[in-house]
């Protein structure tokens, strides 16, 4: 008898380190299931504040330190949000690249095009074939693309901008190079005018106002 409970007591030591092992084994392949596998909804922190994410499927690559969603993708940020078929959001730069049906909202501002670089941080980014509205002056921005400078301050190319509601505005300013801040001060080169589609006349500089409260809501001093 004392022979046999040596050899049970002999088989539980050898067997305690082999279950032990394999259940080490088990949770190493769980865990690593779980980085693989695609996750819906995510919340990191980053260098501006807490990060939201919400998509069909988010999956992180370690190489590049970067979240990669796709479908129905959502970004909170703090100040705004981002919506786009699929983005792409690296940590250590807080740069994003979202493409497809992209909406971007900056505070009060609105931004939409197919294909944005945006810095959750600096808010700075561009967008190609862009639509904007910027709320302080009630502004209406197109163009074929728009460059966020700083917080305040935009660039357009081959843009145009106008105060009027619709699709269809009674006035637009149009021209190859705009600089733009919220405040609605800029300037304007190799210019038009137009009432409805029509040029009205050529504008090789402009410095210009634009504001909601004025009845035309367009202040203009031309420079030479």
């Amino acid at each position: 008898m004392s022979g046999n409970r040596a050899i049970g007591a002999a088989w539980k030591d050898a067997e305690v380190p082999r279950l032990n092992k394999v259940c080490f084994l088990l949770a190493i392949l769980f865990l690593a299931c779980l980085a693989a596998s695609p996750i819906g909804a995510f919340e990191t922190e980053f260098h501006g504040g807490p990060v939201a994410i919400e998509a069909d499927s988010i999956a992180y690559d370690g190489d590049e330190d970067a979240f990669h969603a796709k479908g129905k993708v959502l970004i909170t940020f703090s100040g705004g949000d981002l919506k786009a078929d699929a983005v792409t959001l690296y940590r250590g730069t807080s740069q994003a690249l979202a493409v497809g049906h992209v909406l971007l909202r900056n505070d009060q501002d609105l931004l939409e095009g197919e294909k944005v670089s945006f810095n959750i941080v600096s808010r700075t980014g561009t967008v190609d074939e862009g639509r904007m509205f910027i709320a302080q002056n009630h502004l209406y921005v197109r163009g074929e693309k728009i460059e966020k400078k700083s917080e305040a301050t935009y660039r357009l190319g081959n843009g145009t901008v106008t105060t009027c509601d619709g699709d269809d505005p009674d006035w637009r300013l149009a021209g190859k190079e705009v600089e733009l801040t919220v405040d609605g001060y800029g300037t304007l080169k190799h210019g038009r005018f137009l009432v409805r589609d029509l040029p009205v006349f050529y504008l090789p500089y402009l410095s210009m106002g634009i504001s909601s409260t004025t009845a035309s809501g367009l202040r203009m001093v031309s420079e030479p």
